[in-house]
């Protein structure tokens, strides 16, 4: 866990839980899987990536963390006056068949989470055990899923375009599209039209020594297909091994995350806001 981030879109990162037991498309290029297998063992870590395991003790550093609403991020502009924003699990896989018998503890950190001022952003790449354990939130602790725990799915290509239909039958006030590592060109008409003011998309090319290339036409597509549906859309990064626009362009930063290297109808970093406000809060670099 840590209180700041490089991610662009969030302020802080919290690991409930460290590792994976569930089958995922991009295993074998999974930074979580690498840092896990280098510290594998010792304090803060799980013995193997496989056999994941709980930190639940952590949640009470985070809940102290203050509160960022109204307050100025100079090196993250864009986050400007939000709430602090949590990824949560970025070393796990939240919803893996793992958390059967750990339902009524995960219920209660939830719980906590709640009732905080800040935002918590969980990603997945199981989507019908998420929805499986917001329907029991719902029955066995409380009437409605908390407004600030955004449920997400990792979506990377055409063939994982399913994820987002799951999604639609959460109960989320925020419905996240993490399109990150994007492997191929990946449509999202109809996962944006449905409650387009629910969903926020974000967008980026994969990062690392053995990255796949990412098309930019691909980004644009999709932040068009955002801005044409008016759902917020944040490009994270372009990725190490990014093409396109008439050339193979190399970045000076290893994962093309310098936006002042980005073709300008790129630079567009879009943060979702409540219902009473702005539909969208957008940093548009020049």
């Amino acid at each position: 866990m840590a209180k700041t981030t490089d991610i662009q879109w969030a302020d802080s990162t919290l690991n409930l839980a460290v590792g994976c037991d569930s089958p995922c498309e991009i295993a074998e290029r999974c930074y979580a899987r690498r840092l896990v297998e280098r510290f594998a063992g010792r304090p803060s870590w799980p013995k193997q990536f496989e056999r994941p395991k709980l930190f639940p003790d952590r949640l009470a550093a985070a809940l102290r963390w203050p509160d960022l609403t109204g307050s100025d991020r100079p090196e993250k502009p864009w986050l400007d006056g939000m709430p602090r924003l949590v990824f949560v699990n970025d070393l796990a896989e939240t919803f893996g068949p793992w958390i059967a018998g750990h339902l009524n503890l995960l219920g209660k950190l939830f719980a906590r989470m709640g009732e905080s001022p800040h935002v918590w952003i969980l990603l997945t790449k199981q989507p019908e055990r998420m929805r499986e354990f917001a329907e029991w939130w719902q029955r066995q602790c409380a009437d409605s899923w908390p407004r600030n725990i955004w449920c997400g799915v990792a979506i990377t290509s055409p063939d994982t375009l399913w994820r987002a239909e799951v999604l639609d039958a959460i109960p989320s006030y925020r419905r996240v599209l993490s399109v990150e590592p994007l492997t191929g060109r990946t449509p999202l008409y109809l996962a944006l039209h449905f409650e387009p003011l629910s969903k926020w998309v974000i967008v980026g090319g994969e990062s690392g020594r053995h990255a796949k290339s990412c098309d930019r036409g691909w980004i644009r597509e999709i932040v068009n297909q955002c801005d044409e549906c008016r759902v917020p859309c944040f490009v994270k990064q372009l990725g190490s091994h990014s093409f396109g626009d008439f050339d193979q362009r190399r970045f000076a930063d290893s994962k093309g995350g310098d936006w002042d290297e980005w073709p300008r109808d790129l630079r567009v970093r879009q943060m979702p806001l409540s219902a009473t406000e702005l539909e969208a809060k957008t940093w548009i670099g020049s």
